[in-house]
């Protein structure tokens, strides 16, 4: 009966610490994000996927208000406003090859 208490407190421990982890990296993702992209641009999803923010994960940070999507494919960060400049940076930097 310990024992079975002990594998189930491992198993309990292995996975809420998995979780943390994710939770932290995920947060960090999201710091990298707003620290390195500038305000007023376009986050095209295609560019946020080949630089490592999975379809969920961005879906986590548009349900969080932390991206909002204006249109298929296109996030801005809450609360931005785009222009000319900012719609031009995001096709010089994220569009193309």
């Amino acid at each position: 009966m310990i024992i079975l208490f002990i594998f189930l407190y491992d198993i309990y421990f292995y996975i809420f610490s998995y979780i943390g982890t994710m939770s932290a990296m995920s947060s960090n993702k999201l710091n990298q994000l707003l620290f390195s992209t500038p305000n007023g641009i376009v986050l095209l999803t295609s560019w946020l996927k080949a630089n490592g923010y999975r379809p969920d994960l961005v879906k986590r940070y548009r349900n969080s208000r932390w991206l909002e999507s204006i249109g298929f494919g296109a996030n801005i960060r809450a609360g931005d406003t785009i222009d000319c400049f900012g719609a031009l940076h995001t096709l010089q930097t994220q569009c193309g090859s």
